[in-house]
């Protein structure tokens, strides 16, 4: 087989191709398939480009691609205090352990807000992505404007110092000596 420098989309092999062109193809978006058979029985392969994706299949790999990011985040975050994930944290928003229910609470509200900022995001960022104003955000572009998870920022329930009760102390009751009854014998 002649050895080949250069390669193409289209271009077409016959008996086999050389693996250059298959390094080729795997850096330049492109595949090899196998076609009809020459006229003479031969084995005949052809490159063919892989098409860019269209706009609306970047935007939705995109918007996948955030929710998946934006769902590790707030697991991350949740692990941080031995939760399984975002879910489990939220789930103990109606413990009755004071503790739990003021993280669920504040993971609620966490999960809450950094779901609205990214609607806000996406909603004002998509419209110029489809115009070609812009292009599609990276993911640091958009967890910049999230909203910062701190544990520090949950509110814990202060107790209440429990007052002590004074008691004063009781002195045992003088006790009177009794004069005890003779009972005389009946005769």
């Amino acid at each position: 087989m002649e050895e080949i420098k250069e390669f193409y989309p289209e271009q077409i092999f016959v008996s086999e191709y050389p693996p250059e062109a298959a390094m080729w193809c795997n850096e330049n978006r492109a595949y090899i398939e196998e076609i009809e058979k020459t006229a003479e029985g031969e084995r005949q392969f052809r490159i063919v480009a892989i098409p860019e994706p269209t706009t609306e299949e970047k935007i939705a790999s995109a918007y996948e691609q955030l929710d998946s990011m934006v769902e590790h985040r707030l697991d991350s975050f949740a692990k941080e205090k031995k939760y399984a994930n975002i879910v489990s944290a939220c789930s103990y928003a109606t413990s009755s352990n004071p503790t739990f229910s003021a993280e669920a609470a504040y993971c609620v509200k966490m999960r809450d807000e950094t779901y609205a900022k990214c609607y806000e995001l996406i909603n004002d960022i998509l419209p110029k992505v489809q115009a070609g104003l812009r292009p599609i955000p990276e993911w640091e572009e958009i967890e910049a404007q999230l909203p910062v998870l701190s544990w520090d920022d949950v509110v814990y329930p202060v107790e209440e110092p429990v007052e002590e009760e004074v008691v004063e102390p009781v002195e045992p009751p003088i006790e009177e000596p009794v004069e005890e009854e003779v009972i005389e014998p009946i005769e």
